[in-house]
């Protein structure tokens, strides 16, 4: 299974930090798309065939995205853990600044990909 295989949801409340992480996913392969109001995502959350969803927990966008899909959770600061466990399938956190390497690392880890 090729990256491309691969759909992946951006969900942050600012527009150009969903585009910087979707140009990072997108130069390595990956199908995205992304969401920056509550509506976008409720609309996008709803959908199958999202393989991660990368959300920054900072966003009040987050609350509204607890479907079933698995989640990749962005943190700009020490986050408690009662927060993370608000949302549903969590498999992994990156903290800010986003480093390209790191946030490809993490996603292929956790999509199983080479």
């Amino acid at each position: 299974m090729g990256n491309a295989d691969y759909r992946v949801l951006v969900v942050d409340k600012h527009p150009q930090t969903a585009t910087n992480i979707s140009t990072i996913l997108e130069a390595e392969g990956f199908k995205t798309e992304e969401a920056s109001t509550p509506g976008k995502a409720i609309q996008l959350c709803k959908e199958d065939g999202f393989s991660l969803i990368v959300i920054d927990i900072s966003s009040e966008i987050q609350e509204i995205c607890v479907s079933k899909h698995p989640k990749l959770i962005v943190v700009g600061f020490e986050v408690p853990k009662e927060r993370i466990k608000k949302f549903k399938n969590v498999v992994g956190i990156v903290k800010k600044p986003i480093s390209s390497s790191e946030l490809i690392a993490v996603i292929k880890k956790v999509l199983k990909v080479k």
